[in-house]
């Protein structure tokens, strides 16, 4: 089969058929050598062939942080690229042809020939290689110092041409990776550099350009639905005013959100109107009352501490503020309590209950308990404050970057929130956190006066215990790359349980 590879990849086949010790070895280069350079530009080569983009700068320090401190090699980052889920959502559908095609676009800039095509593609298909071995190949042969012709050495030149421009975006968009078309951008900055000097200097100038645009305006920074991708635990990061025209859609009103978020050299400031980024109120929910702007401010340490015991939340705080304002407020008011007048056939009462006192409370989120909350998680107290039980629905997605979901906001300990997703360090995957509670098996006993009876569902929070079987701990939180925070889980307790540091006395009601 190597007498049918075209020109410049007849070297790089030994790459494939060898296996993956010298895939490993030609990527390693000698890893206790490698420069911290040397290392950024290989990892922005896996981010534009793989992903056919410029890095982040957070993805690329990431990446490059692992491997010199010798977690990761160069060989199972590049597989982990293919693992991403904005790999499989560019990728997942295409055919190999298909497939073969678009990594030569993206390093190469040019189609691949038929002969290489057919190679590449079978390859593919018989299931001697994966994509990311495919890169690996292309970036070899291209780099081979003993390789030589005119396509050689062009191929050289617009692969190193590319990195220099993601280079020079990811230096300069550090700070600008929230805005909400980044990853686009940094789809484009590298797409028509080709050979030529003058692309390279087009590419920048649009960049420069792209850059002026996103300079933070004299007023407000509209959030309107925005997803974010900062993962910067640290509150200074989000230091701005933001606004929002949304709409509360069963009355056909509109409202203005507004957030400031101010700092100082130990804590952050946020202050909120209480209304979300967000339109709210569809269809779906059964508001007990109106929303209403509540103003409201909150103190984030920039470095939160642990406590020495974890605590419980309660209903007298506010358990944390998402970054658009809005409070997470994950204890409901109702429980079992059959001899209340407002009860239902069940025995349960929607309001009136002491979390501390009563037991059997009712879980928000549980299906069929009915607090009429809209799409985002979300209804309202009697003041009118428009508050989460769970996942905001906002904020994030299920796309997350390279190190995971973004931070959505702060607990009231002051330690991040996440999104869904995280880095997980055994697999280099990015995939959903889980919740270490399990659903209790069997049957709560006999109904009584003080016991719903029936089997364990969910219902009630009692319905769950702590199992440690998942990723998280008792409070919904772990450490990921040094960085404690709580996860947005897809059971309970959703968001977080209990607080592992020192609660602030601002998120008191």
């Amino acid at each position: 089969m190597t007498s049918n590879v075209p020109g410049i990849f007849k070297r790089s086949v030994r790459y494939i058929l060898l296996g993956a010790v010298a895939l490993a070895s030609s990527m390693s280069f000698g890893q206790e050598q490698a420069t911290r350079d040397q290392v950024e530009r290989q990892i922005q080569e896996l981010y534009i062939g793989i992903l056919g983009r410029a890095a982040a700068q957070t993805g690329l320090d990431y990446w490059t942080d692992q491997i010199l401190e010798g977690t990761f090699t160069l060989e199972n980052t590049r597989a982990s690229f293919t693992e991403q889920v904005e790999y499989v959502s560019i990728y997942g559908s295409l055919s190999n042809t298909e497939l073969v095609t678009t990594l030569y676009r993206n390093l190469l800039e040019r189609e691949p020939a038929a002969a290489g095509l057919a190679y590449w593609v079978q390859e593919l298909d018989e299931g001697r290689i994966n994509a990311d071995q495919m890169v690996n190949a292309i970036i070899n042969a291209v780099q081979d110092e003993d390789a030589s012709g005119s396509q050689v050495s062009e191929d050289r030149l617009v692969l190193s041409n590319k990195v220099d421009v993601a280079e020079y975006f990811t230096s300069l968009a550090a700070d600008y990776v929230s805005e909400g078309d980044f990853i686009s951008v940094a789809q484009t900055v590298v797409a028509d550099v080709t050979a030529s000097a003058d692309s390279v200097l087009a590419a920048t100038e649009f960049i420069d350009e792209v850059l002026a645009e996103w300079e933070l305006p004299d007023g407000p920074v509209d959030v309107y639905d925005v997803i974010l991708t900062d993962t910067n635990a640290d509150c200074a990061s989000y230091s701005n005013d933001y606004q929002a025209s949304v709409l509360d859609i069963q009355r056909s009103l509109g409202f203005e959100m507004s957030v400031s978020i101010s700092v100082d050299d130990d804590s952050c400031e946020l202050l909120s109107n209480s209304i979300p980024n967000h339109d709210f109120n569809d269809a779906s929910a059964r508001f007990a009352t109106d929303v209403a702007e509540i103003q409201r401010t909150f103190r984030l340490p920039r470095d939160p501490v642990f406590a020495n015991t974890a605590t419980e939340i309660s209903q007298q705080y506010y358990d944390a503020v998402m970054l658009n304002g809005v409070v997470l407020d994950l204890l409901s008011a109702g429980c079992y309590n059959p001899n209340d007048p407002m009860a239902d056939q069940d025995g349960n009462t929607p309001i009136g209950c002491n979390a501390n006192l009563d037991d059997w409370l009712l879980d928000p989120l549980a299906e069929g308990n009915g607090f009429g909350t809209d799409s985002h998680n979300a209804h309202t107290q009697p003041d009118g404050t428009y508050h989460y039980h769970g996942n905001p629905m906002a904020l994030f997605d299920e796309h997350p970057g390279p190190e995971g979901s973004p931070v959505i906001g702060f607990a009231a300990d002051g330690f991040p929130i996440f999104g869904s997703y995280f880095l997980d360090p055994d697999t280099g995957m990015v995939r959903k956190a889980e919740s270490g509670y399990t659903l209790r098996a069997g049957s709560r006993g006999t109904r009584t006066n003080t016991n719903p009876g029936g089997d364990f569902d969910g219902t009630y929070v009692d319905d769950w215990i702590f199992t440690d079987a998942g990723d998280l701990d008792e409070c919904n939180g772990m450490t990921v790359n040094g960085q404690y925070g709580y996860f947005v889980t897809d059971t309970y307790p959703w968001v977080l349980k209990c607080l592992k540091g020192e609660v602030d006395t601002s998120f008191r009601k």
